[in-house]
């Protein structure tokens, strides 16, 4: 699984205190030296916070007031302040300097409170709870792996693409057919503990995968690992959270999209060396059928868009919807404290909203579900039970 951390938050209408607007008009507003102005995933413009490591996603209103500002700063002297920038930028019309004034108290008050201005306190931390703690194993997995990604940047442009939709779509068939028969030989009582190695390694294997095809894109990884998701089930990660600069919505989905990859082939060799190899009955076989079961759960997961899997980040990428399951809780969990929902989901048209509802109830309907059918399919609610 590829964790794909700090997600691009969204500039929102901060409803501006009277605080808000004096400091707005009386402080100079210049974005913070370690702030960089970019057009990232989906064409999006974007800031980036060299020191926080985060990426904000701003609005088309938010880039044309930064444009302003860069023609009103000659930066050789101290920034305009916002009440000199509404000037400016009115050219003395009242109604003009009404509209942007409100404009830029909301923009410029909440970059303000983002850390995102010169001057700026450093944002506050989120209190949030994580539901998955991470432990960071690799600060630059790139070193490892960029030799890989020289042997196929060899390759002709397209080859390395159509090969690899090649082999994943022989695989898949393989898989397909193969995997039923081969998940019938498996008998718990002759399991050896070499299908954990074997899962172990293929782990390591599938975050390698994101990696490669991060770097082959020109993005490095920060970092990779593993997590416990909602403190129980392990994961690994390989942090790709820069892979926002691509603008491309195929070379991030094809980032997303490379770990399913390895398990695919993973479950087909594993089915067929299952049924072909190993003689019946035998310990070997059991303990391949038990690697076959695990790859086949591993891809099954890894595919699905309602949990956050490489699948459902995949989906993002590919429609340019980035943060939909973020976004839907925030709103569903506004609507149900009965608070007013955040900016960017302030009045949902009715589909949306049912769209929002129904993400939220099979997004955690979903893994207890898997759960249930994992544990009742091994015969492990029956020893309990």
């Amino acid at each position: 699984m590829a964790v794909q951390s700090r997600v691009p938050q969204g500039t929102s209408p901060s409803h501006g205190s009277e605080e808000t607007e004096r400091r707005v008009a009386s402080t100079p507003m210049r974005l913070a030296p370690t702030v960089e102005r970019l057009i990232g995933a989906n064409d999006n413009p974007m800031l980036y916070d060299r020191a926080e490591r985060r990426y904000v996603r701003i609005t088309p209103m938010g880039a044309r007031i930064l444009d302003a500002m860069d023609r009103l700063d000659d930066h050789t002297g101290p920034a305009p302040t916002g009440e000199e920038l509404v000037r400016r930028m009115s050219g003395g019309d009242p109604e003009r300097a009404r509209r942007a004034h409100g404009a830029l108290t909301a923009f410029l008050g909440d970059l303000w409170e983002k850390g995102l201005l010169e001057g700026a306190p450093a944002p506050a931390r989120s209190g949030g709870i994580s539901f998955a703690p991470r432990w960071e194993v690799l600060k630059d997995p790139g070193r490892f792996l960029s030799p890989l990604v020289r042997l196929i940047g060899l390759l002709p442009r397209p080859f390395p693409l159509v090969a690899a939709f090649a082999v994943w779509a022989a695989a898949m068939a393989v898989a397909v057919v193969s995997a039923p028969p081969a998940l019938a030989a498996l008998d718990l009582s002759r399991v050896s503990w070499l299908w954990l190695l074997l899962t172990l390694v293929l782990v390591a294997v599938h975050e390698a995968a994101h990696g490669v095809v991060s770097l082959h894109y020109g993005v490095r990884p920060r970092s990779a690992g593993f997590a416990l998701m909602l403190y129980v089930f392990p994961i690994a990660y390989m942090d790709r959270t820069d892979s926002y600069r691509l603008r491309s919505r195929g070379a991030r989905a094809a980032i997303c999209l490379a770990g399913p990859w390895v398990d695919t082939i993973a479950a087909a060799v594993s089915a067929v060396v299952t049924l072909a190899v190993f003689p019946a009955g035998s310990v070997a076989q059991a303990t391949a059928a038990m690697f076959t079961l695990v790859m086949v759960l591993s891809l099954v997961y890894n595919l699905n868009p309602l949990i956050p899997s490489d699948g459902y980040q995949a989906v993002e990428a590919a429609t340019g919807r980035i943060n939909l399951r973020s976004r839907a809780f925030r709103w569903f969990g506004a609507k149900l404290l009965g608070r007013t929902p955040p900016g960017e989901t302030t009045g949902l048209a009715p589909r949306a909203a049912a769209g929002y509802i129904a993400l939220v109830v099979l997004t955690i309907a979903y893994p207890v579900l898997f759960v249930w059918f994992l544990l009742h399919g091994t015969g492990v609610l029956r020893m309990v039970l």
